[in-house]
């Protein structure tokens, strides 16, 4: 921004709106055509650098009732190519099926809006389903030793928990840096071998049938 945009007060910007979605899942086609966004009923057609620009974001069906979800995730933001410039915008949900995006408006010229839908609430409950019942197990670890010609592998986690068995475990956490880190014990191995770790190329199941679809896949 320029020492003149700074200063001025009777320029003014003129908002073009581009709403879309970040990645259009198959459930979200659907919900995505309900979305309509309108300027705040009180905003001007033309605005001064350093004004407020809100956009509300709710969706209707045919019958015109809002079937917004409450707890959508969205993005917002401004931008304009030309000069290069951008803002991220404030999104806040009001709890009732609307949502409003909240803009600053730092320079002179056009500015183009964007509004993406990251994760519908249906997304979002799935995410944190998962989140409770695989809090650390999503992604596991390997230690290999090298004995000879023999390659010998143990998970490793930040919780031993996950291993699901009653063997030794070898604890190499650091308490005095916050860092957890256990591994099974390799039988006949001491925990002070050395080895590499490495993450173990296996995959925790972690949806059920038909939510596959909430994620585009």
């Amino acid at each position: 921004m320029t020492p003149d945009l700074l200063q001025s007060e009777r320029k003014i910007v003129e908002p073009h709106t581009e709403f879309h979605s970040f990645r259009i899942q198959p459930y979200a086609k659907i919900y995505i055509k309900q979305l309509t966004f309108s300027l705040q009923s009180h905003s001007s057609k033309f605005f001064k650098v350093g004004d407020r620009l809100r956009v509300v974001i709710s969706a209707k069906n045919k019958q015109g009732n809002v079937t917004t979800n409450i707890g959508d995730y969205f993005r917002a933001a401004i931008f304009n190519r030309q000069t290069r410039s951008g803002a991220v915008g404030i999104i806040t949900d009001h709890q009732n099926g609307t949502y409003t995006a909240t803009f600053r408006l730092l320079w002179e010229g056009q500015v183009n809006i964007v509004v993406k839908l990251v994760h519908p609430r249906q997304a979002i409950d799935v995410i944190e389903r998962t989140v409770r019942e695989h809090p650390v197990d999503k992604i596991m670890f390997v230690k290999r030793y090298l004995i000879g010609n023999a390659k010998i592998d143990t998970k490793c986690n930040v919780d031993p928990v996950v291993f699901n068995n009653t063997a030794p475990v070898c604890n190499y956490s650091d308490p005095h840096a916050g860092a957890m880190w256990y591994c099974e014990k390799a039988a006949n191995i001491s925990c002070n071998t050395s080895g590499y770790h490495g993450r173990l190329s296996a995959r925790v199941h972690l949806l059920k049938d038909g939510e596959e679809k909430l994620f585009g896949r």
